[in-house]
């Protein structure tokens, strides 16, 4: 039976519904799904589309168009496979005919020609399946919905709304430390990616995905290498402590990002001065009583 219900607004005086049901009949149904149904930018789900026959006869020149929602595209790798026409295991191999047009960065995917075998026992049901991967490079909700459907050949379109969900991938940026002296230009940090992580693997290991940029410094002579990650410090910097913040986000996605700050202490060059003694005889000539003052001293812990 077909039931329908609707919700009259409270404190309505009347409420006017106008409606219409409309059957049609085809020998094979449509349905589709994303598989996985969340995914983060830039990842492929599947795109299954599934054929049910329930006749006693072959179906052929079977055919449909999806026009994908607005932002997403078939992936770079369409990997299109089928079960077509038998229902048995996916191949990459189309059946003689068949064809799918869904090529890498399009916006739709067009099936043709396909064929469905028939059911052994009248009563049952056969499936076949059509599966091409998309993906879409923006976080949000994609409905691809029933009327996405058009061409349709000896097919019922059965698809309701199905939803894609494309969520950001994830970038954690950790503060950094690092210690210098003002003698020589100098590198305080190696890299700042080598503590943060990027979609939970290391940033270090996904740097081509990345942008890293500097917000502000403490002091001009404190740079951020935006290709290794190394802080500089300049020779001269003043001593004491200073500070580098910077910022590191997802190239494909310029607004997913993270902020983390450096800290560097410049410590003064330490000097020790050590006491010297000497002896010179006066009576004939001028004489050294001490070659060198420096040479007991210290610059930095060295002679």
């Amino acid at each position: 039976g077909l039931g329908v219900q609707w919700n009259v607004p409270s404190g309505a005086p009347s409420f006017v519904v106008q409606y219409r049901v409309a059957f049609t009949y085809s020998p094979v149904d449509l349905f589709k799904r994303f598989t996985p149904a969340t995914v983060k930018t830039a990842e492929a789900s599947r795109l299954t589309f599934s054929l049910a026959n329930r006749q006693t006869t072959d179906v052929v020149g079977l055919g449909f168009t999806d026009n994908l929602p607005a932002g997403v595209t078939v992936a770079p790798n369409p990997n299109i496979h089928t079960s077509c026409p038998a229902g048995t295991a996916m191949s990459a191999n189309l059946p003689a005919g068949m064809a799918v047009e869904a090529t890498a960065g399009s916006a739709s995917i067009k099936v043709s020609n396909a064929t469905l075998q028939k059911v052994a026992i009248a009563g049952d049901e056969l499936h076949c399946e059509i599966a091409v991967d998309v993906v879409a490079t923006q976080p949000g909700r994609y409905h691809n919905k029933t009327d996405n459907i058009t061409g349709l050949v000896n097919i019922a379109n059965m698809v309701i709304d199905e939803v894609l969900e494309v969520v950001k991938r994830d970038i954690a940026a950790a503060d950094d430390m690092g210690a210098t002296n003002p003698n020589a230009d100098q590198i305080a940090v190696a890299d700042v990616l080598a503590n943060d992580s990027f979609d939970g693997q290391s940033a270090v290991a996904a740097r081509g995905l990345l942008t890293l940029s500097t917000l502000s410094s403490s002091h001009p002579n404190i740079s951020l290498d935006s290709s290794s990650g190394a802080v500089t410090v300049k020779k001269g910097t003043p001593a004491g402590d200073h500070s580098l913040k910077y910022l590191v986000c997802e190239t494909a996605l310029p607004n997913n990002c993270s902020t983390a700050t450096a800290s560097i202490k410049v410590t003064a060059s330490a000097i020790v001065a050590q006491p010297d003694s000497g002896t010179a005889d006066i009576t004939s000539a001028d004489q050294i009583a001490v070659p060198d003052v420096l040479a007991n001293d210290s610059f930095n812990g060295q002679p």
